[in-house]
């Protein structure tokens, strides 16, 4: 980058004498060639040392005093150089009042020194601006790990205990229940970790479990499943569908004798849209501590992943809780 710099600054002290083809501004760009003499140390010595020790540190006091210190010192060398340049140059020279002179110095020294301070704190912006996103994409990436890891282990309790209470009836279901257990578990270990899996195999997932659920109900036709649209191969974030129906079936009205859910998907182009309803009690019943936890987690997943590219409502009447969820899919 630095060496990009001086090689732009370089070139466009020649540019007058490239665009106009003119000789006579050879010398002068010759002249600013020479300047690179105390340019360079100059520009670094404000860059590299002062800035970042004294002003980035909020020592403007010790920064002003330095800075007035070198200024003077700079300008006096520029003005003991100034005429031996342009003789080397090629250009004329006249007698100068040596106080004007040291001024026209100083005042050369001060524009190097804000170029120098303007591109040492541009370079520092831009850094402090990738620091920072990298920052955010690991904590984001921390915290997906996170609700994977509670989301995961939160249904994998549920379909065990379902499998439980069939083994416990010797229902002969419990077979069929294990095979659909072991898709759900071969989608949790393989499919599951990555940061997107094909919509197909999310669908797959999601109808293992409502198979499982309605393997121990007494009324499976109380679960209404629609899936239409073309699949494709769209991509979705794993484990984005699950928590609406786990909920519904955790959550709902227990004191039936079968819950009633209605499950609706659709897929046009790359919406996809989501619709979960289920009954609920009319007398509130006591809730365990992990209530909800997929949801507040979905909800957290929803906003890291697809800011800006999905539509969430959720309403509670006094008979039924629905979820609604459109999805811009990759």
């Amino acid at each position: 980058m630095h060496i990009g710099f001086w090689i732009i600054f370089i070139v466009a002290s020649f540019i007058g004498v490239i665009t106009s083809n003119s000789p006579n501004l050879l010398p002068f760009a010759w002249r600013n060639l020479f300047g690179l003499f105390y340019t360079v140390p100059l520009f670094y010595m404000f860059y590299s040392l002062l800035i970042p020790k004294y002003l980035a540190h909020k020592k403007v006091g010790s920064f002003f005093l330095f800075s007035l210190i070198i200024l003077v010192f700079s300008g006096l060398i520029v003005k003991l150089l100034d005429k031996p340049f342009r003789e080397l140059a090629g250009l004329d020279t006249w007698p100068v009042v040596w106080w004007k002179g040291l001024i026209g110095g100083i005042l050369t020294s001060f524009y190097i020194m804000l170029i120098a301070t303007i591109v040492r704190f541009g370079v520092d912006w831009f850094r402090n601006q990738k620091i920072q996103l990298e920052l955010i994409n690991k904590s984001q990436a921390s915290e997906l790990a996170l609700m994977k890891s509670q989301i995961n282990p939160h249904f994998l309790f549920n379909t065990l205990n379902n499998i439980y209470s069939l083994v416990n009836r010797h229902d002969d279901k419990a077979l069929d229940a294990m095979v659909k257990l072991s898709g759900i578990m071969r989608y949790l270990i393989y499919d599951a970790q990555s940061d997107r899996v094909l919509l197909t195999k999310e669908i797959e997932y999601l109808e293992n479990y409502l198979e499982l659920q309605r393997l121990r109900l007494h009324n499976p036709g109380s679960i209404e499943y629609k899936l239409e649209g073309k699949m494709k191969e769209w991509k979705i974030a794993p484990m984005l569908l699950i928590p609406f129906v786990e909920n519904a079936f955790k959550h709902g009205d227990k004191k039936a004798q079968s819950p009633n859910i209605q499950i609706d998907l659709n897929v046009e182009a790359n919406c996809l849209s989501f619709m979960v309803r289920n009954s609920i009690p009319f007398q509130k019943i006591e809730k365990d501590q992990t209530e909800g936890i997929g949801l507040i987690n979905l909800k957290k997943r929803l906003e890291i992943l697809y800011k800006n590219k999905y539509n969430l409502k959720i309403t509670e009447r006094k008979s039924e809780y629905l979820a609604y969820l459109e999805l811009k899919l990759d």
